[in-house]
């Protein structure tokens, strides 16, 4: 019965890493490129991190929802992400924010 519960246990953590390996980003910088589908970000290291556009992204701007419309190059954003790491994200909400201080 242990070494059944023993293998029952390990094949059970097999399946679960993938899914727990799974965790919250937040990406913040200036938009260089947008598309029906994605958005890329220049962070303030000089990374352009892709992020993917899901139907359920929200987008807000003074905490209010605003139009797609003005997600555009130039913008400055804040964007809560999902995925394994800044190579498959995809956005959950991006707010529009004002540039920061110089």
């Amino acid at each position: 019965m242990t070494k059944i519960y023993a293998i029952f246990l390990g094949l059970l953590l097999s399946i679960a890493a993938p899914v727990l390996a799974h965790g919250d980003m937040r990406v913040v910088g200036e938009v260089t490129a947008v598309d029906a589908d994605s958005v890329d970000v220049k962070m303030r290291d000089g990374k352009i991190v892709p992020v993917a556009l899901g139907p359920k992204t929200n987008i807000t701007k003074d905490k209010v929802k605003a139009d797609p419309k003005e997600l555009t190059t130039g913008q400055f954003v804040v964007i809560e992400a999902h995925g394994d790491g800044y190579d498959d994200l995809v956005a959950v909400e991006i707010r529009l924010v004002p540039p920061p201080a110089k």
